[in-house]
């Protein structure tokens, strides 16, 4: 019985921990990252493309030759 609940609460645990990262890394690229690229393509030192006219994706790309 003892064994049953710390393999519970260690799985937990772990959930727990791996929750906490994917939440941390996704507030990470709504609050650092989409920031960054927005200043770097109004400085003009990325570009936003799209692949092809029928893609409803962009590609942020940087620009090799920047000012």
């Amino acid at each position: 019985m003892f064994k049953n609940n710390m393999n519970k609460s260690t799985v937990a645990f772990i959930g727990g921990v791996y929750a906490g990262f994917l939440l941390t890394a996704l507030l990470m690229f709504i609050f650092v990252v989409d920031p960054i690229k927005k200043e770097a393509i109004k400085l003009g030192y990325a570009e936003m493309k799209i692949e092809t006219p029928y893609d409803t994706k962009s590609v942020f790309t940087w620009k090799v030759d920047a000012k």
